[in-house]
């Protein structure tokens, strides 16, 4: 399979390559695609780093077992944004994994065009040199 990173930084090559062929590639929405992945990723990594941060706090707050009713009305407060917080996570996950999957798939496709001309062009140099 083609590398995605080797399409990142150079896909002008990897189109006149395959373009060789009569082929026409746009990368455009596979570069999209891989753009979202990236923010995404970044997106739940801070909510991950989040959540851990608050949810060390709370731990050392109900260590201390001095915990007054507002102390507990805020640590309730804190919890519920906890829950928001996994909500998000969940639904960037859903649709992290929905771009990979495009991801794939595309990155698949390219694939099966690039081996169909690199074993045609192997036959016809093999032909060729008989």
């Amino acid at each position: 399979m083609i590398d995605i990173k080797l399409i990142r930084e150079s896909p002008e090559k990897i189109k006149s390559e395959l373009g060789k062929r009569g082929e026409k590639i746009d990368f455009t929405e596979l570069l999209e695609n891989d753009k979202k992945r990236k923010e995404l990723l970044l997106k739940i990594e801070q909510l991950r780093k989040k959540r851990n941060i608050i949810s060390e706090k709370i731990g050392t707050i109900k260590t201390k077992n001095d915990i007054s009713s507002e102390t507990k009305e805020d640590i309730d407060k804190i919890s519920s944004e906890i829950e928001q917080d996994r909500e998000k996570i969940r639904m960037y996950e859903t649709e992290l994994t929905e771009i990979e999957h495009k991801i794939h798939e595309y990155l698949l496709k390219l694939n099966i065009r690039y081996m169909n001309f690199y074993y045609g062009y192997r036959i016809y140099l093999m032909k060729l040199f008989r």
